[in-house]
């Protein structure tokens, strides 16, 4: 697949396929370009294989966890890893898991279920953030 360098780039790695496929549904009309993850590990391979902008992170997945593949991303060697956007999405909305997140190194938090506006929404202001 050939890859827009002007498109911002995300990852979303969640291990429910249906899920996947409405983040997938919700941001294809953004004009991403979009990569997908069942679990920590394959989503570890692609963000050191891919110049991304954004990772949408499941906190819960079967393996690695997402709070495992955030620590990974915030210390890992390379500067342009270290510092992407990453928000993590979750059934947990419990405010101790909410601040775990953010303390861990997180961007932003998302709790399942979501609308299709707020994750647009939430996306758009996290770019635009990194403008000003």
């Amino acid at each position: 697949m050939k890859m827009d360098p002007s498109k911002k780039q995300i990852l979303v790695v969640e291990d429910n396929q249906d899920l996947r496929e409405f983040m997938i549904q919700t941001l294809v009309s953004e004009d991403y370009d979009i990569f997908t993850a069942n679990d920590g590990d394959e989503a570890m391979v692609l963000i050191e294989s891919h110049r991304l902008d954004l990772i949408l992170l499941d906190i819960q997945m079967p393996g690695k966890s997402g709070m495992e593949v955030l620590a990974e991303i915030r210390s890992h060697k390379d500067s342009k890893i270290r510092k992407l956007l990453v928000v993590m999405i979750t059934a947990k909305s419990l405010i101790d898991d909410i601040n775990d997140a953010l303390l861990a190194g997180a961007d932003s938090y998302m709790a399942k279920p979501f609308r299709p506006v707020a994750l647009r929404t939430k996306i758009k202001n996290l770019f635009d953030s990194r403008l000003n």
